[in-house]
């Protein structure tokens, strides 16, 4: 399969299938999960959310977990319980015994923002962002906050259905935990737009949307480039494996707790298939992996508070855009080492500059007028 030469600089020239959500952001000092000695970085989906009058916003597991906020008198955050499809450490404790988890927390700040990656990777490529929602205030609201930060959006609108929205659970630990109420986006089907858009993309980004809607979509046929960063709900898919998807992209962008979800036949297809993937670990830094070789790159320093959220979305998007810098015929030409570990080495420095962002913004791409290297 030829491609042809990528500007992924042209506004617009990007598409972007992913959710926008309205994040409820919570921040406490952490760590998080005091029984567990590296920082947490995870998605949960809730089975259901119900408010609460009592100031507390309560995690229930199905095994006895119990994750207790307690938040401040003036926060304008009600409380609420959510009950979680698995428990807690499911994914940190795979093949070992789960640790029940009992915490108790007390809230520092607390904010509701625009969020999910659609709306981020929409951001930083400057592109042009396909999402669903319900036909709801929740889902007005979400649109209206994507105006005014300049995302344009051709949205999908389901009117039987409720606009998703996130729990996103902050620490100074560097922890991140994301729990999901999903409805729109689990019954949302590529329409003649999308297939229209994706025909004249420079760049493809899946990014939380379904392996059968990507599926759909790339088999339409693409001129351009093809990215694909996955949610765990993409990692755990049986219906359609994110393994069977590899033959269509050009680049997957992970972190290390989805890779270690995959089976060891869907990495080893991906890593046969997929020219450039690259796991994240947050301070351990990442690992790129190209024509069958893989390269360590620290992370980046950070200094004074940091927020992780949207420091992946930096990482990748960034990662990508300087690999095209160096190499505008990607996927095409072989990549040379020196571009490679480039590209890593300014992903992690932008992600370190992301983690002292807190509203929903990007770190400039002054990068590109360095030159890469030759």
């Amino acid at each position: 399969m030829s491609h042809p030469a990528v500007n992924i600089t042209t506004p617009g020239r990007s598409v972007v299938f992913g959710p926008a959500y309205l994040d409820t952001v919570i921040v406490i000092e952490g760590p998080l999960v005091r029984t567990v000695s590296t920082p947490l970085d995870q998605s949960l989906s809730a089975v259901s959310c119900t408010p609460r009058t009592d100031g507390l916003l309560q995690l229930s597991g199905p095994t006895g977990d119990l994750l207790e906020l307690i938040l401040p008198a003036d926060s304008p955050i009600t409380g609420a319980s959510y009950q979680l499809r698995e428990p807690l450490l499911a994914r940190v404790c795979a093949g070992q015994t789960i640790p029940v988890v009992t915490e108790r927390h007390d809230v520092r700040r607390a904010y509701r923002q625009l969020g999910g990656m659609g709306a981020g990777y929409a951001k930083a490529f400057d592109g042009i962002l396909c999402a669903p929602f319900g036909q709801d205030a929740l889902g007005e609201t979400v649109q209206s906050l994507l105006a005014e930060v300049a995302v344009a959006v051709q949205p999908t609108r389901l009117p039987s259905l409720t606009s998703d929205q996130t729990l996103i659970i902050l620490s100074e630990h560097n922890d991140k935990l994301a729990i999901g109420e999903r409805h729109a986006l689990l019954h949302w089907t590529p329409q003649a737009k999308h297939f229209a858009l994706a025909a004249r993309a420079r760049v493809l980004v899946f990014c939380g949307a379904t392996n059968a809607f990507a599926a759909a979509v790339l088999a339409g046929g693409q001129p351009g480039l093809v990215m694909y960063a996955p949610s765990m709900r993409n990692i755990d898919d049986a219906a359609v494996p994110l393994h069977t998807l590899a033959p269509y992209l050009h680049y997957l962008a992970l972190n290390a707790l989805e890779w270690s979800q995959l089976a060891a036949h869907a990495r080893e297809a991906l890593l046969a298939q997929v020219p450039l993937i690259t796991v994240t670990e947050g301070p351990r830094g990442s690992r790129v992996f190209a024509s069958g070789r893989h390269w360590d790159v620290p992370a980046a320093p950070a200094a004074g508070p940091i927020d992780t959220n949207r420091a992946g979305e930096t990482y990748a998007a960034t990662f990508l855009k300087a690999i095209v810098h160096g190499c505008p015929l990607f996927p095409r030409h072989e990549l040379d080492d020196r571009l490679i570990v480039w590209a890593a080495t300014v992903a992690s420095r932008q992600a370190a500059r992301q983690l002292s962002l807190t509203d929903f913004a990007f770190p400039a791409d002054d990068w590109s007028s360095e030159p890469p290297p030759r």
